[in-house]
């Protein structure tokens, strides 16, 4: 037992000193280097002040310089640690993002091609093809995000109403998706307003979102991303990713999100001609 919990310790410190160093590379990026040279410098200084002390205080001036620069040294190895820790960290997003471009977004890309090819009374198919390769996307951009769900919303207009009705989802199909009606005093109106305005929605918790308009259903989700399909001032529907759990998306899967977005958006001006 004791040398568990000694393993455990020694676990504890690794995993505090490694948080501590992915702060300071992310809000203090100068201080690690900054404490390398300004301890190499307190070595050098009792070094020499060695020299010159009294022989009692000699044994001490030197303990300092050489705690000092051995601190140096293990800060240093940690710095090169966390340096090459970082790399491996961006080769692999790096990798991820291009799977995601060739395997997410390309086969849409040439389906929206092919559907320009084709003569409008024979874009349905390619079209629907199209909006089926942007919900199994899903799988390639949240690989580890467990019952994650895609929604495709279309507008649809029935004389004065206006409705954001879902065209087609992929994922917790338990939670049926409901549609935004505009005139409803609530959530329809708060979306067909933020539809009209083009910007992409990001929300890391709905437990903190201030917009109580523009709250959803709610249900088998915590986080979520809107994006409109529009094309210039026409909007065609939106692209919703939602999540059960607060950190399963975040602000790096948002571009994605709007590129699958846009190409649903030619998708629609093309089927409408």
């Amino acid at each position: 037992m004791v040398g568990d919990n000694g393993d455990d310790s020694s676990r504890s410190i690794a995993e505090a000193l490694h948080a501590g160093l992915d702060w300071c590379f992310n809000k203090l990026a100068w201080l690690p280097v900054t404490l390398v040279i300004v301890l190499n410098g307190l070595g050098g200084l009792f070094a020499i002040l060695a020299g010159f002390a009294p022989v009692k205080d000699r044994p001490v001036n030197v303990a300092i310089a050489v705690a000092a620069v051995v601190l140096a040294g293990i800060l240093s190895a940690l710095i090169e640690r966390e340096r090459r820790h970082s790399e491996s960290v961006r080769t692999r997003e790096g990798a991820t993002a291009q799977l995601a471009v060739t395997e997410a977004v390309l086969p849409v890309l040439a389906l929206v091609g092919k559907m320009a090819s084709e003569p409008s009374n024979r874009r349905a198919v390619p079209f629907e093809k199209t909006v089926s390769h942007v919900l199994q996307s899903k799988a390639v951009l949240f690989p580890g995000v467990k019952d994650v769900r895609m929604v495709v919303y279309r507008v649809e207009i029935d004389g004065p109403r206006k409705r954001l009705v879902v065209e087609d989802s992929a994922g917790r199909r338990r939670d049926k998706p409901e549609p935004f009606v505009a005139g409803d005093g609530g959530r329809g109106d708060a979306a067909f307003e933020w539809l009209s305005g083009g910007k992409p929605k990001f929300v890391p918790n709905t437990a903190a979102e201030y917009d109580k308009a523009w709250k959803g259903s709610g249900r088998g989700y915590r986080t979520y991303i809107s994006v409109p399909i529009l094309v210039k001032d026409e909007a065609f529907g939106m692209l919703t990713v939602d999540a059960p759990t607060p950190g399963d998306l975040d602000e790096t899967d948002v571009p994605l999100v709007e590129v699958l977005a846009g190409l649903l958006a030619v998708g629609y001006r093309l089927r409408s001609r």
